[in-house]
């Protein structure tokens, strides 16, 4: 979440903290509200699949772009 790669690639130290952030943020309101700990796990886990969908979707709009050019 936030941009940077594990493996290397593009990514950056704002895109990081944002992702940071936005998992601080959840876990806060979440704590505030006194929700179970499981809801919480999968709230994260959901975020952070969709996370990885959009940017797996949206490098594969990228690469196709390439090939049509």
């Amino acid at each position: 979440l936030g941009g940077t790669l594990l493996a290397g690639g593009r990514g950056g130290v704002v895109g990081t903290i944002g992702g940071v952030l936005i998992l601080a943020t959840l876990d806060t309101i979440f704590d505030d509200l006194a929700v179970d700990p499981f809801f919480k796990d999968v709230v994260r886990g959901v975020v952070l699949v969709t996370a990885v969908a959009l940017y797996a979707r949206r490098m594969t709009a990228d690469r196709n772009r390439g090939r049509l050019a």
